[in-house]
């Protein structure tokens, strides 16, 4: 059964990273390929529930709970549904069924991921190496960009971009996109850079940390997970991508924060963010940050258009969850919703609202989406109060990069649509359920001792039978 577990745990590493490496996941080939594969594993994971596969702790139930609920919310739409956008008659039925049958079961592909993340975690050292695989690719991304941006090789993979230049962007086609990859990677390296440096004893810190550096294996740890972070934060910069660089920082001082209210580690904390800052603005200057500076320098432009247009595609989303506001027009029926209500961009295909609370707001209601967000924020302050109450060394690094990781995409998604990006959502939903299976932690100790309690139970009652 043990071998089952680690299929589980191939899978979905093996999902994730072909994800992203095709395009964030927008190659629907490739994607149609990790969708089979995850929803292959979701039903191997049901059909082994109950049997010994499952007599390890099952996680708490009531935030997987609410997002099973919040998929089954989305069946209604397919009820009855038209192609058409006749008015108030249709309100709560989808206007696309074909669009809602087909994110449907991207969002089950989401679930599974979230329930095998669920079953990685469980083994020794599944979470620990769940990390190590996402910064691989936060690592390869990065490098990847950064090549692209220095030498000017603009292509990915044999595919010649005709887009998006002058910028970073890995394996995805939209700059956004690969930093919003990144910024969820980068607290993640922080974190265990952290943790590193909290294992290095304190005779050992500060000053004397340097005069001992090459005779302790600690210090190169922490070093790489310094460096780690000063590539994400430097493939980061030269993205380009304005929203992701302040997501950055703005999760970084709050991972500094959220260190220092832990009491003796805050001057350790704010160190190690210096440190962090120091060489990554270095090096931000030493490749040339002239083209990052005249990005900013055109804030109120966004792609030869007027930032005020994004500001216009708001306020016609708004008008249309107004009109649809308990069940929305339906999953993946935004492109086809927006057109009833379109004042920007007039005559031109506006397929996201750039603001993914509104456009999941506008295709699934008001409830549905209060459902889901509320179910990530709760997982967001679980994750600063595990930090704050964990005794174990992991537990809390794991609970500091969750914590900046889903923070940093959250405040991204106030401007962009991340979260519409298989690829990225992917991410997201892993780290989701990485920072509510740590927080749990206790929860399945305490399931664990039961369990065996349990089964040592029934094996005496055997014996005494016998």
């Amino acid at each position: 059964m043990q071998r089952m577990k680690h299929i589980f745990e191939i899978g979905l590493i093996g999902g994730v990273m072909l994800a992203t490496l095709a395009f964030g996941g927008t190659e629907m080939p490739c994607f149609s390929i990790v969708q089979i594969t995850f929803l292959g594993l979701g039903v191997l994971l049901l059909a082994a529930y109950n049997s010994t596969l499952m007599r390890d702790p099952r996680p708490p139930v009531v935030i997987p709970l609410s997002l099973v609920v919040f998929v089954l919310l989305q069946c209604v739409h397919l009820l009855g549904s038209k192609n058409s956008l006749d008015g108030a008659s249709l309100s709560g039925i989808s206007v696309a069924p074909y669009e809602t049958l087909s994110h449907l079961l991207v969002l089950v592909t989401y679930l599974a991921a979230f329930y095998l993340t669920f079953i990685v975690v469980q083994q020794p050292d599944g979470g620990a190496r769940l990390v190590f695989a996402l910064l691989g690719l936060g690592t390869f991304e990065s490098c990847y960009g950064l090549f692209q941006y220095l030498t000017g090789w603009q292509r990915i993979f044999s595919y010649e971009k005709t887009v998006n230049l002058d910028m970073a962007t890995g394996t995805y086609i939209n700059y956004d996109h690969f930093a919003g990859l990144l910024e969820m990677t980068l607290p993640l390296a922080l974190a265990c850079a952290y943790g590193q440096y909290q294992t290095i004893p304190p005779t050992h810190r500060g000053l004397r940390l340097l005069r001992s550096f090459f005779g302790r294996e600690e210090y190169h740890k922490l070093i790489l997970w310094l460096f780690l972070a000063v590539v994400f934060l430097l493939a980061i910069v030269f993205s380009e991508s304005r929203m992701g660089l302040i997501s950055t920082i703005v999760s970084v001082f709050l991972l500094v924060i959220l260190a220092a209210t832990s009491g003796r580690q805050r001057i350790s904390a704010a160190a190690l963010a210096l440190v962090f800052l120091t060489a990554g603005v270095c090096a931000a200057f030493w490749i040339g940050p002239e083209p990052v500076i005249t990005r900013f320098q055109t804030l109120g432009q966004q792609h030869g258009a007027p930032a005020g247009n994004r500001w216009a595609i708001w306020r016609d989303t708004v008008q249309l969850i107004e009109g649809h506001p308990w069940l929305g027009t339906g999953l993946g029926t935004f492109s086809v919703a927006y057109t009833a209500v379109q004042t920007a961009f007039a005559g031109r295909f506006v397929d996201h609202a750039h603001n993914d609370y509104l456009e999941f707001a506008s295709e699934l209601g008001i409830p549905a989406a209060l459902l889901l967000f509320g179910a990530v924020f709760y997982v967001l302050l679980q994750s600063a109060r595990s930090f704050h109450r964990s005794d174990s060394g992991f537990e809390k690094t794991l609970a500091l990069g969750c914590f900046g990781s889903l923070f940093a995409i959250s405040l991204h998604s106030l401007t962009d649509f991340n979260l519409q990006i298989p690829a990225n959502a992917l991410v997201f939903v892993v780290i989701l359920g990485l920072a509510h299976a740590n927080s749990s932690r206790r929860h399945f100790v305490a399931c664990a001792a039961r369990a065996r309690a349990q089964l040592g139970a029934r094996r005496n009652g055997i014996a005494s039978r016998s």
